[in-house]
């Protein structure tokens, strides 16, 4: 493939990534606009099921614009699929057929289409997922898996961060909207993002969830099931991952504690408090930082009762433990270390706690 871009350009221009993709993408011929669309819409999901049982994958992503944005109708879109897929998979070898799936390759380019189809369209995406939640059950969950699944394997691409800063961006990021953050396939964007930008997409998270704290019935009845899951787990993730982030996290969980709708020990409510233990907390924030969160609350009526029992565990001195549960230590070799305090911090931390 690399010796094709090189006779057609004559020489390989390896110092621009981009540059080199496109050459391989494009090899000996023009670029096809079209062609191109349908190669960005397979890469949004990893793998894409296309032949029976799974081949309504294939038939929902070549018949939704959102997705491949090709200006034609049915029959001119189907055609359009039927014989790029042909070509990229027969010829270019671009395209890889496994079991009942397919997926672009290699994975560089892969997640440069990616990339580039997030960035040109990615204002479709709230139309996008929520309709991906419509429909039928397994359909549904195939594809939200496999569009996170994208998602989550582009946490060593090189442009990863950038590209997830700005969609989180608070003034213009296509995922600074409730539609995504608040969905069932959107929440689980914000999981595996959450360990390349975890800065940017716990504060994007605070943000949202910020905008409903007065509404404790919109944030019980509408952040619940899977999208609480997600958006909890993402929140207990980036805890360990960045001191910087902490502050957004432990609000967010504070303003979900105050609408809890789940009973088991690792709810918001549970993760809050775990955050306040001075050892095995499940975060790497020092105590400084976490005392200043009580500070701010402990007079504002609504987290009394929470702020309570974060004072509590934060006197705790034996018999610490912390399950991963957002499946942190098994997603990601390189995790931040939980916090350990010097005795002069935590005899501090205790005072400041007390009073």
């Amino acid at each position: 493939l690399l010796i094709d871009a090189y006779k057609n350009n004559g020489t390989l221009r390896i110092y621009n990534s981009d540059t080199l993709l496109e050459d391989l993408l494009r090899g000996r011929n023009r670029k096809n606009e079209n062609q191109e669309k349908v190669l960005k819409s397979i890469a949004l999901f990893n793998p894409l099921g296309y032949s029976d049982p799974v081949d309504d994958e294939y038939k929902y992503v070549k018949s939704n614009s959102n997705i491949h944005h090709i200006i034609a109708d049915q029959n001119n879109v189907d055609v359009v699929f039927s014989d790029t897929i042909n070509i990229f998979l027969n010829k270019r070898k671009l395209i890889e057929y496994k079991g009942n799936c397919i997926r672009i390759r290699p994975k560089p380019l892969a997640e440069w289409l990616t990339e580039c189809w997030l960035t040109e369209y990615g204002e479709s995406l709230p139309d996008i997922l929520e309709n991906i939640d419509q429909q039928d059950g397994s359909l549904s969950n195939r594809l939200a898996r496999a569009f996170s699944s994208r998602i989550e394997n582009m946490n060593d691409y090189s442009n990863a961060k950038a590209l997830f800063d700005k969609l989180h961006n608070l003034d213009n990021g296509f995922f600074h909207n409730e539609k995504i953050a608040f969905s069932q396939t959107g929440s689980r964007l914000f999981l595996s993002m959450g360990t390349v930008s975890p800065v940017t997409v716990a504060r994007n998270i605070h943000d949202l969830i910020a905008t409903r704290e007065k509404d404790k019935d919109w944030l019980e009845g509408n952040i619940s099931d899977e999208v609480r899951r997600n958006l909890v787990y993402a929140l207990e993730r980036i805890a360990m991952l960045s001191k910087d982030a902490f502050p957004f996290v432990a609000k967010s969980l504070l303003i979900l504690s105050s609408a809890e709708n789940e009973s088991f020990s690792n709810n918001s409510s549970g993760v809050f408090v775990q955050l306040f233990h001075i050892l095995l907390a499940g975060t790497n924030a020092p105590l400084s930082s976490r005392i200043g969160i009580l500070e701010e609350n402990q007079d504002k009526k609504e987290y009394t009762e929470i702020v309570v029992r974060a004072i509590d565990a934060a006197f705790k001195s034996r018999n610490f433990s912390w399950i991963d549960t957002s499946g942190i230590s098994q997603s990601i070799t390189k995790i931040g270390n939980d916090y350990s305090p010097t005795y002069e911090e935590v005899y501090e931390y205790w005072f400041k706690c007390a009073n």
